[in-house]
Protein backbone atom coordinates (compact mmCIF):
# COMPACT_ATOMS: atom_id res chain seq x y z
CA UNK A 1 0.00 0.00 0.00
CA UNK A 2 3.05 2.75 1.14
CA UNK A 3 4.95 1.52 -2.40
CA UNK A 4 1.21 2.01 -4.47
CA UNK A 5 1.01 5.47 -2.81
CA UNK A 6 4.45 6.75 -3.75
CA UNK A 7 3.35 5.60 -7.41
CA UNK A 8 0.26 7.55 -7.27
CA UNK A 9 2.35 10.69 -5.58
CA UNK A 10 4.84 10.57 -8.23
CA UNK A 11 2.72 10.29 -11.22
CA UNK A 12 0.06 12.95 -9.77
CA UNK A 13 2.82 15.43 -9.09
CA UNK A 14 3.86 16.61 -12.57
CA UNK A 15 0.05 17.66 -13.66
CA UNK A 16 0.28 19.68 -10.71
CA UNK A 17 3.32 21.43 -11.43
CA UNK A 18 1.74 21.87 -15.14
CA UNK A 19 -1.29 24.05 -13.59
CA UNK A 20 1.35 25.68 -10.96
CA UNK A 21 3.32 26.79 -14.20
CA UNK A 22 0.20 27.51 -16.33
CA UNK A 23 -1.28 29.78 -13.29
CA UNK A 24 2.22 31.33 -13.09
CA UNK A 25 2.23 32.41 -16.56
CA UNK A 26 -1.48 33.47 -16.73
CA UNK A 27 -0.48 36.40 -13.93
CA UNK A 28 2.97 37.43 -16.09
CA UNK A 29 0.79 37.59 -18.79
CA UNK A 30 -2.10 39.58 -17.04
CA UNK A 31 0.79 41.95 -15.44
CA UNK A 32 2.35 42.50 -19.23
CA UNK A 33 -1.11 43.06 -20.31
CA UNK A 34 -1.63 45.66 -17.84
CA UNK A 35 1.24 47.78 -18.21
CA UNK A 36 1.02 47.57 -22.10
CA UNK A 37 -2.27 48.93 -21.75
CA UNK A 38 -1.21 51.55 -19.11
CA UNK A 39 1.62 52.64 -21.31
CA UNK A 40 -0.66 53.46 -24.48
CA UNK A 41 -3.43 55.00 -22.23
CA UNK A 42 -0.22 57.32 -21.81
CA UNK A 43 0.70 57.52 -24.62
CA UNK A 44 -2.59 58.22 -25.78
CA UNK A 45 -3.69 60.93 -23.40
CA UNK A 46 -0.60 62.88 -23.63
CA UNK A 47 -0.36 66.22 -25.17
CA UNK A 48 2.45 64.88 -27.69
CA UNK A 49 0.81 61.25 -28.28
CA UNK A 50 -2.05 60.27 -30.72
CA UNK A 51 -4.81 62.08 -29.01
CA UNK A 52 -2.37 65.72 -28.84
CA UNK A 53 -1.79 65.07 -32.41
CA UNK A 54 -6.11 64.23 -33.52
CA UNK A 55 -6.62 67.20 -31.31
CA UNK A 56 -4.10 69.45 -33.36
CA UNK A 57 -4.81 68.27 -36.51
CA UNK A 58 -9.12 68.96 -35.70
CA UNK A 59 -7.93 72.10 -34.81
CA UNK A 60 -6.28 72.89 -37.52
CA UNK A 61 -9.13 71.29 -39.86
CA UNK A 62 -11.72 73.82 -38.33
CA UNK A 63 -9.91 76.89 -39.23
CA UNK A 64 -8.82 76.11 -43.05
CA UNK A 65 -10.66 75.75 -46.05
CA UNK A 66 -10.11 72.18 -47.31
CA UNK A 67 -10.42 72.97 -51.09
CA UNK A 68 -7.51 76.57 -51.36
CA UNK A 69 -5.64 75.45 -48.15
CA UNK A 70 -6.07 79.03 -46.80
CA UNK A 71 -7.57 80.24 -43.40
CA UNK A 72 -11.39 80.44 -43.40
CA UNK A 73 -13.42 83.55 -42.70
CA UNK A 74 -13.90 82.59 -38.96
CA UNK A 75 -9.68 82.10 -37.79
CA UNK A 76 -8.85 85.61 -39.71
CA UNK A 77 -11.73 87.48 -37.84
CA UNK A 78 -9.78 86.04 -35.01
CA UNK A 79 -6.83 86.71 -36.85
CA UNK A 80 -7.76 90.62 -37.25
CA UNK A 81 -8.78 90.79 -33.59
CA UNK A 82 -5.98 89.58 -32.38
CA UNK A 83 -3.66 92.03 -34.57
CA UNK A 84 -5.38 94.89 -33.01
CA UNK A 85 -4.81 94.10 -29.44
CA UNK A 86 -1.35 93.54 -30.38
CA UNK A 87 -0.32 96.81 -32.07
CA UNK A 88 1.44 99.39 -30.36
CA UNK A 89 -1.04 102.07 -30.70
CA UNK A 90 -4.46 102.90 -31.98
CA UNK A 91 -2.52 104.69 -35.30
CA UNK A 92 -0.61 101.79 -36.31
CA UNK A 93 -2.51 100.68 -39.55
CA UNK A 94 -3.91 97.51 -40.10
CA UNK A 95 -5.21 97.09 -44.16
CA UNK A 96 -7.93 94.90 -45.14
CA UNK A 97 -8.34 93.22 -48.46
CA UNK A 98 -11.37 92.04 -50.02
CA UNK A 99 -10.56 90.01 -52.81
CA UNK A 100 -13.11 89.05 -55.69
CA UNK A 101 -12.19 87.10 -58.76
CA UNK A 102 -14.64 89.19 -62.13
CA UNK A 103 -16.80 86.63 -63.80
CA UNK A 104 -16.31 83.74 -61.47
CA UNK A 105 -19.99 81.99 -62.11
CA UNK A 106 -19.28 81.97 -65.94
CA UNK A 107 -16.40 80.11 -65.29
CA UNK A 108 -18.42 77.56 -63.56
CA UNK A 109 -21.49 77.80 -66.48
CA UNK A 110 -18.76 77.10 -69.29
CA UNK A 111 -16.39 75.02 -67.82
CA UNK A 112 -18.17 73.40 -64.60
CA UNK A 113 -17.22 73.21 -61.30
CA UNK A 114 -14.45 71.04 -61.75
CA UNK A 115 -12.07 73.93 -63.54
CA UNK A 116 -14.05 76.91 -60.97
CA UNK A 117 -12.62 74.75 -58.44
CA UNK A 118 -8.96 74.92 -59.92
CA UNK A 119 -9.73 78.36 -60.53
CA UNK A 120 -9.70 79.02 -56.97
CA UNK A 121 -7.02 76.51 -56.37
CA UNK A 122 -4.66 78.90 -58.88
CA UNK A 123 -5.97 82.23 -57.39
CA UNK A 124 -4.70 81.28 -54.43
CA UNK A 125 -1.83 79.94 -54.84
CA UNK A 126 -0.55 82.65 -56.87
CA UNK A 127 -1.73 85.50 -54.09
CA UNK A 128 0.15 83.08 -50.97
CA UNK A 129 3.41 83.63 -53.05
CA UNK A 130 3.24 87.41 -53.93
CA UNK A 131 2.79 88.50 -50.05
CA UNK A 132 4.85 89.58 -47.38
CA UNK A 133 5.85 87.15 -44.28
CA UNK A 134 3.19 88.37 -41.72
CA UNK A 135 0.50 88.57 -43.95
CA UNK A 136 -2.24 86.60 -44.11
CA UNK A 137 -4.47 85.40 -46.20
CA UNK A 138 -7.86 83.50 -46.38
CA UNK A 139 -10.95 82.45 -48.37
CA UNK A 140 -13.69 84.74 -47.10
CA UNK A 141 -16.42 82.83 -49.17
CA UNK A 142 -17.29 81.59 -52.74
CA UNK A 143 -14.69 83.59 -54.99
CA UNK A 144 -13.53 86.17 -52.18
CA UNK A 145 -10.74 86.35 -50.37
CA UNK A 146 -9.28 88.31 -47.09
CA UNK A 147 -5.92 89.73 -47.02
CA UNK A 148 -4.73 91.20 -43.91
CA UNK A 149 -1.54 93.45 -44.06
CA UNK A 150 -0.77 94.02 -40.89
CA UNK A 151 1.73 97.96 -39.67
CA UNK A 152 1.04 98.65 -43.98
CA UNK A 153 -0.28 102.03 -44.58
CA UNK A 154 -2.33 103.09 -47.53
CA UNK A 155 0.65 103.56 -50.03
CA UNK A 156 1.90 100.00 -49.28
CA UNK A 157 -1.02 98.63 -48.77
CA UNK A 158 -2.46 100.12 -52.10
CA UNK A 159 1.46 99.13 -53.64
CA UNK A 160 0.75 95.30 -52.53
CA UNK A 161 -3.09 95.01 -53.89
CA UNK A 162 -2.05 95.90 -57.39
CA UNK A 163 0.62 93.59 -57.31
CA UNK A 164 -1.77 90.71 -56.47
CA UNK A 165 -3.94 92.03 -59.22
CA UNK A 166 -1.69 92.29 -61.96
CA UNK A 167 0.10 88.96 -61.05
CA UNK A 168 -3.21 87.44 -61.42
CA UNK A 169 -4.45 89.35 -64.56
CA UNK A 170 -0.67 87.58 -65.91
CA UNK A 171 -1.30 84.17 -65.11
CA UNK A 172 -3.03 81.31 -67.32
CA UNK A 173 -4.59 78.49 -65.98
CA UNK A 174 -4.54 75.44 -68.15
CA UNK A 175 -7.48 73.52 -68.86
CA UNK A 176 -8.03 69.54 -68.88
CA UNK A 177 -7.76 68.12 -73.21
CA UNK A 178 -5.56 70.34 -74.25
CA UNK A 179 -8.12 73.36 -74.14
CA UNK A 180 -6.44 77.10 -74.23
CA UNK A 181 -5.56 77.96 -70.92
CA UNK A 182 -7.88 80.12 -68.41
CA UNK A 183 -7.40 83.74 -67.91
CA UNK A 184 -9.05 85.47 -64.83
CA UNK A 185 -8.76 89.02 -63.33
CA UNK A 186 -9.97 90.28 -59.82
CA UNK A 187 -11.37 93.13 -58.73
CA UNK A 188 -10.26 94.22 -55.06
CA UNK A 189 -11.72 96.55 -52.32
CA UNK A 190 -8.85 97.96 -49.88
CA UNK A 191 -9.65 100.00 -47.12
CA UNK A 192 -7.63 100.62 -43.70
CA UNK A 193 -8.19 99.83 -39.77
CA UNK A 194 -6.70 102.64 -37.79
CA UNK A 195 -8.19 101.91 -34.65
CA UNK A 196 -11.24 104.08 -34.63
CA UNK A 197 -14.77 102.66 -33.12
CA UNK A 198 -14.98 100.23 -35.49
CA UNK A 199 -16.11 96.64 -35.24
CA UNK A 200 -14.02 93.82 -37.39
CA UNK A 201 -17.04 93.46 -38.93
CA UNK A 202 -17.50 96.91 -39.87
CA UNK A 203 -13.80 97.19 -41.43
CA UNK A 204 -14.64 93.82 -43.26
CA UNK A 205 -17.27 95.43 -44.46
CA UNK A 206 -15.87 98.73 -45.54
CA UNK A 207 -13.31 96.43 -47.65
CA UNK A 208 -16.53 94.64 -49.47
CA UNK A 209 -17.82 98.26 -50.38
CA UNK A 210 -15.06 98.72 -51.87
CA UNK A 211 -14.63 95.93 -53.89
CA UNK A 212 -18.48 96.59 -55.11
CA UNK A 213 -16.97 100.06 -56.60
CA UNK A 214 -14.57 98.58 -58.37
CA UNK A 215 -17.27 96.43 -59.79
CA UNK A 216 -19.48 99.08 -60.76
CA UNK A 217 -15.93 100.80 -62.39
CA UNK A 218 -15.50 97.83 -64.61
CA UNK A 219 -13.50 95.25 -62.58
CA UNK A 220 -9.97 94.45 -63.26
CA UNK A 221 -8.88 97.49 -60.69
CA UNK A 222 -8.26 98.45 -57.07
CA UNK A 223 -10.19 100.78 -54.85
CA UNK A 224 -9.37 102.32 -51.70
CA UNK A 225 -12.09 103.40 -49.41
CA UNK A 226 -11.54 105.36 -45.84
CA UNK A 227 -12.64 103.07 -43.17
CA UNK A 228 -14.92 105.49 -41.82
CA UNK A 229 -17.20 107.30 -43.77
CA UNK A 230 -16.36 110.73 -44.79
CA UNK A 231 -20.05 111.59 -43.18
CA UNK A 232 -19.31 110.14 -40.05
CA UNK A 233 -15.24 110.86 -39.54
Amino acid sequence: MRRLDAVTRTVAAPPRRRRRWRLALAVLGLCALLIGLGFLAIVFWSSDGVLGLWQRWRSYQGRVDPLTGLFNRRYMIRHIENLRQARHSDTEPIAALMVDIDHFKSVNDTYGHDVGDKVLQAVANQMRGRLRPGDVLSRHGGEEFLVVLPAADRALASSVAERLRQSIADMSIPLPNGATPLRVTVSIGLTLDLGKALSVDDVIKRADEALYQAKREGRNRVVVVDSVPAAAA
